[in-house]
């Protein structure tokens, strides 16, 4: 994918494709960063961790910089997703195990009100939110447009 992007953007100088492998965002300067894109990341990455990249996201924002992600709110309203709310965590896994042979990805939740509280903390706002519709109905997710309001 990174390759493509550089393909695709080879006449645009100022945009800098990077692959990350790191735990954190640390070899990425404070405020350096226009644009940040996460989508069908963070549902992937246990809480803590996932808020700790919002922090990291507003924190290389540049002051006219623009972050753009998407977060698992909570489970829908299918039958799956009402089942995901009812039935703890492990019973789940056990039965996914015996139904599908194999464990399922984990999904994980950031709740919107979590995803306000973390990246004002951070020194950032959230300037937009929008409902993004699941074909399958089992997730409810919002994908937020955020920007930097102070300064590190």
């Amino acid at each position: 994918m990174i390759r493509q992007a550089r393909e695709f953007n080879a006449d645009i100088a100022s945009c800098e494709f990077v692959l990350n492998e790191r735990k954190d965002l640390s070899s990425i300067e404070s405020g350096c960063v226009d644009f940040v894109y996460s989508v069908l990341v963070l549902q992937h990455i246990e809480r803590p961790y996932a808020e700790y990249y919002l922090r990291e996201f507003v924190r290389v924002l540049s002051p006219r910089g623009l972050a753009v992600f998407r977060a698992l709110d909570q489970p829908g309203g299918s039958v799956t997703g009402l089942l995901s709310r009812l039935i703890p965590s492990p019973l789940l896994e056990l039965y996914r195990r015996l139904r599908y042979g194999r464990q399922r990805i984990k999904m994980h939740t950031v709740p919107m009100e979590r995803v306000h509280t973390v990246v004002r903390e951070a020194g950032g706002r959230v300037i937009q939110q929008e409902e993004q519709c699941d074909a399958s109905k089992r997730w409810k997710s919002t994908r937020y447009f955020v920007r930097r309001t102070e300064v590190a």
